[in-house]
């Protein structure tokens, strides 16, 4: 995109606004550049957490690349895009549930179980963008944009949901204070 637009408010200027807002994408016009284009970018990136699952991973990357160029004396241009993106996330979660007992001296409300999980993230997107512009005249003027995107999210959660206080455990040496 050559411009992005945030109405946050009605504009007179618009045809059409959502109650919301309006995000205004304008393309990158290729015979509006002065020279050849020809980008490429490409990094890497690492999890801070090590991969928590064996089919997870911390490392990732980013990757693109644009060409834009001329032809026929400046009446045709054509600008090409493509992205590919790996990210990976990873989370750690533990969940505390119910609690058994009646909150007395003698049946003290105590933890009734517990779920901790693990969980490896890897979200992968890919993207692809083509504009062909035609301008054969001063009185003609002709454009076609297209737009791809996909992206997948595998998700890999692993861990173990036991009970505790409802499973009548034996308890010994507690401290109860305001019947916990």
């Amino acid at each position: 995109f050559k411009t992005v637009n945030v109405y946050k408010s009605a504009d007179a200027s618009l045809v059409a606004a959502g109650i919301s807002g309006t995000v205004d994408l304008r393309m990158l016009r290729p015979l509006d550049q002065g020279k050849r284009v020809i980008a490429v970018s490409a990094r890497g990136e690492m999890n801070g957490i090590n991969k928590l699952n064996p089919d997870g991973t911390r490392y990732g990357y980013r990757a693109s690349a644009t060409y834009v160029d001329k032809f026929a004396n400046d009446t045709l241009g054509i600008a090409l895009g493509a992205s590919a993106t790996l990210t990976p996330s990873q989370d750690e979660r533990y969940n505390a549930w119910g609690y058994a007992g009646s909150g007395t001296a003698a049946s003290p409300f105590v933890l009734g179980g517990a779920k901790p999980y693990v969980q490896s993230n890897e979200l992968k997107r890919y993207g692809g963008v083509a504009t062909i512009e035609w301008r054969p005249s001063d009185v003609f003027h002709s454009t076609f944009d297209a737009l791809y995107s996909h992206f997948e999210e595998t998700q890999h959660l692993r861990g173990i949901e036991f009970p505790l206080g409802f499973s009548s455990p034996t308890q010994s040496g507690l401290t109860v204070n305001n019947g916990f």
